[in-house]
């Protein structure tokens, strides 16, 4: 998702450290919204924060063990965003992957339900 609410709307599997995107995945359920301090359509405009927020369903999560998550289940989680800037990229995650390379779930941070 962009600060201008573009949605990468993609289902990623893995297989032996292998990926591979389904870049026809839908999540028909999906909500997202973003909020802007700042004038994202200029570069270089003093821009101070965006803040995104999705809802998704959990039936997306087809591959978890439970649905819905019981107590003490713990799923992999990442978020990141690249910035692709006059000057060079940016990339930023909530768990660092250590390199510049997003899908790495053994780097991922770790999500847990609790009751």
């Amino acid at each position: 998702m962009s600060p201008l609410n573009a949605v990468l709307d993609l289902f990623m599997l893995w297989r032996d450290d292998r990926q591979r995107g389904l870049w026809d995945w839908d999540s028909t359920g999906l909500q997202t919204a973003v909020v802007v301090d700042g004038d994202p359509w200029h570069r270089g405009t003093c821009d101070r924060s965006w803040t995104v927020e999705m809802a998704i369903p959990m039936s997306d999560f087809e591959m978890a063990p439970n649905l819905p998550p019981r107590p003490g289940d713990t799923w992999r989680v990442n978020l990141y965003r690249i910035d692709r800037g006059v000057d060079g990229d940016e990339y930023t995650a909530w768990s660092p992957p250590g390199r510049i390379n997003y899908h790495t779930p053994s780097r991922f941070g770790v999500l847990q339900f609790v009751d």
